[in-house]
C-alpha cells in the first residue's frame, strides 16, 4: 500500500490582531493515493482547517501539481508504519534530541481504518453505504491529523483536553459535533505565543 503524504508548509505568517489569536497561514498539499481517494484526502483537510480556524490558523490547500515549495511538516499515513512501543498510537510525531517535537506525523493509517470500521453510530459502520463510510473516514483523518499538526504549532509533547486530548474515541473521531475538539486556555496562550514568534521570524514548526 502506497503511503498517504501530507506536505505542509509555514508561509509568511500575517499578524492580524483580533479578538481570539494573530493569524498564521498553513497551506497544505496532499500527494496521491492509491489507497486513499483524492476526496478523502481533501475532505479530511478540510476537517482539519475547520478545527484550527478559530484559533487564527488558516489551512489552505496546496495544487499537487505544485512542487516549488520545499515542505515543513511531513504526514505520512501507512498501513504498517513502526511503532517503536506505540501500538495504540493512532499518530506521533517524531522528537527532537531536546525533546521537542519534528516537523514530521506519522499516521497508522491502519489502525485508524480499523478503528473507524468498529465504531457504532446509530448503525454499524459497515452498514453505512460507501460514501458515508468515506465521510466519517474522511473526518477521522483530519482530525487525527489535526491532533499532531497541534503538537507542532504548540511545540510540546504535552497532552490536554479537547484538540490535545491523548486518547481520541472513534465515536469523536467520526462525529459531525467538533465540541470535543477545542482548544485550552492553556494551550490557546502558548499558541499566540509560538505564533508572534514566528511573526519575529522564528517558524512554528522548528
Amino acid at each position: 500500500m502506497a503511503p498517504l503524504l501530507v506536505f505542509v508548509w509555514l508561509i509568511g505568517p500575517s499578524m492580524r490582531h483580533t479578538d481570539i489569536v494573530p493569524n498564521i497561514t498553513l497551506t497544505l498539499a496532499i500527494g496521491a493515493s492509491a489507497d486513499v481517494s483524492r476526496e478523502i484526502q481533501e475532505a479530511a483537510l478540510i476537517e482539519t482547517a475547520k478545527i484550527w480556524e478559530p484559533y487564527g490558523v488558516t489551512i489552505s490547500l496546496l495544487a499537487a501539481s505544485n512542487h516549488s515549495i520545499v515542505p515543513d511538516v511531513v504526514v505520512v499515513a501507512a498501513p504498517n508504519r513502526g511503532t517503536r512501543g506505540r501500538s495504540r498510537a493512532l499518530a506521533w510525531v517524531p522528537l527532537a534530541p531536546e525533546h521537542t517535537p519534528l516537523p514530521v506525523v506519522d499516521v497508522r493509517y491502519r489502525a485508524l481504518l480499523d478503528l473507524t470500521g468498529d465504531t457504532h453510530v446509530n448503525t454499524p459502520f459497515l452498514e453505512y453505504p460507501p460514501g458515508l463510510r468515506d465521510q466519517f473516514l474522511a473526518r477521522a483523518l483530519g482530525r487525527v491529523i489535526a491532533h499532531e499538526l497541534g503538537h507542532i504549532l504548540l511545540q510540546s509533547v504535552e497532552h490536554d483536553v479537547g484538540i490535545m486530548r491523548p486518547v481520541q474515541a472513534g465515536r469523536d473521531l467520526v462525529s459531525p459535533d467538533r465540541a470535543t475538539f477545542s482548544l485550552s486556555a492553556p494551550d490557546l496562550a502558548r499558541l499566540r505565543a509560538n505564533i508572534h514568534a514566528a511573526a519575529a521570524g522564528d517558524s512554528v514548526c522548528r
